[in-house]
C-alpha cells in the first residue's frame, strides 16, 4: 500500500515538505518541479532519486508540459553521479494503479539514478528469465503505458537506448533483488528493512552543495 505519514505520502511528507531530517530525506538539488536526493535502501553509494514535487503516481503520469523538466532532472543527476561515482544506470517502476507491488510500497514517481558496475537488464532477466525487453524511443512514451493501464519497469544503461518491460507479476521491488542479487546481497534488498544509512550518507556528504 502507498505508506503515509499524517494523511500524506512519505515523500510529499518527508522530503518535499522537508518534515524529516534522514539523509534521504535531503534535496540535493531543487529544480522547481523535481528535486534530486540520496535513496534510502542504496545497495552503493551515490544512488540517487529524481523525484516530482507534484504528487503523481509515476512518470507516465507526470503532465505533459513538465516532461521536459524532468528529462533535465534526469539529466543532471545523472551527471552528478557520472562526475563523482560512476556511470550511472537510470530505472523507475512504474506501476498504473495504486497499492500494487509494482509500486514498492511508495506510489508517488520517482526515478533512480545509481552508479551500477553491470547491466541492470541483464540481473533482471538472470533473476526474472521471463522478463522481455522493449525499446522506448523516449521517456515521454511512458504516458502511453500508464494511460492503457500498463504497468512498466523502464531502464537506461549508460550510453544506451531506453527499455522497458512488464514487471514480474506480484514481485515488489524487482529491481533491487536484481542489483541486491547481483551484488551477492541477496536477502538486503529491501529498503525498509536495510536503508544501508551508510551509503546515503555518503552520497549525501559527496552531492550536497556547500551551504551559503
Amino acid at each position: 500500500m502507498d505508506l503515509k505519514v499524517n494523511g500524506c505520502c512519505v515523500f510529499c511528507n518527508n522530503l518535499v515538505r522537508g518534515v524529516s531530517r534522514e539523509p534521504w530525506d535531503t534535496i540535493l538539488r531543487d529544480n522547481g518541479r523535481f528535486v534530486i536526493a540520496p535513496s534510502k535502501g542504496s545497495l552503493v553509494p551515490g544512488w540517487l532519486m529524481v523525484v516530482s514535487k507534484r504528487h503523481a503516481l509515476c512518470s507516465g503520469a507526470i503532465p505533459d508540459n513538465e516532461f521536459e523538466d524532468l528529462r533535465n532532472s534526469i539529466s543532471m543527476a545523472s551527471e552528478m553521479v557520472r562526475n563523482s561515482f560512476g556511470p550511472p544506470t537510470v530505472f523507475e517502476h512504474g506501476p498504473c494503479v495504486t497499492g500494487t507491488p509494482v509500486g514498492c510500497g511508495i506510489d508517488h514517481q520517482h526515478v533512480h539514478v545509481a552508479p551500477l558496475p553491470f547491466s541492470l537488464k541483464d540481473a533482471v532477466f538472470r533473476l526474472f528469465p521471463a522478463i522481455e525487453w522493449q525499446l522506448l524511443g523516449d521517456l515521454s512514451e511512458t504516458r502511453d503505458l500508464y494511460r492503457s493501464n500498463t504497468p512498466y519497469g523502464l531502464v537506461q544503461e549508460s550510453n544506451s537506448e531506453m527499455f522497458w518491460c512488464r514487471p514480474a507479476k506480484g514481485v515488489r521491488q524487482m529491481f533491487r533483488r536484481a542489483i541486491a542479487a547481483t551484488l551477492g546481497e541477496h536477502d538486503r534488498f529491501d529498503y525498509g528493512a536495510f536503508p544501508h544509512l551508510l551509503n546515503a550518507l555518503q552520497t549525501r556528504d559527496a552531492l550536497q552543495l556547500p551551504s551559503s
